[in-house]
């Protein structure tokens, strides 16, 4: 989690519509609430690819791997700024898992 907390900090140079709304800041809710927009974002991009293959268009398989990628990061993006470490997420993960073989 270390690599996308590094690589995708949130600066108020490169948001600043939410540093004006906000007096020059960009608060934690703000942050979260923004990768959930990423999120919700990518999910409109995989339901455009089904939706198109439905019609005969063949499956992008190249944009529906970018759109994974994106998705795990905002994932850790997401863990991350709800005060998740990477073990608190492993742990979480094996419990989900745990419970689903019962």
């Amino acid at each position: 989690m270390d690599i996308v907390r590094e690589s995708w900090e949130f600066e108020k140079e490169d948001y600043p519509g939410i540093a004006k709304r906000r007096g020059g800041t960009v608060p934690e809710d703000n942050q979260i609430a923004h990768v959930v927009l990423h999120i919700a974002k990518s999910l409109g991009k995989t339901a455009e690819l089904f939706e198109r293959a439905d019609h005969g268009e063949p499956l992008d398989e190249d944009a529906l791997k970018e759109i994974a990628a994106k998705q795990v990061v905002n994932a850790l993006r997401l863990a991350g700024l709800s005060g998740m470490s990477t073990a608190d997420l492993v742990r979480r993960i094996h419990e989900w898992a745990g419970s689903k073989r019962k």
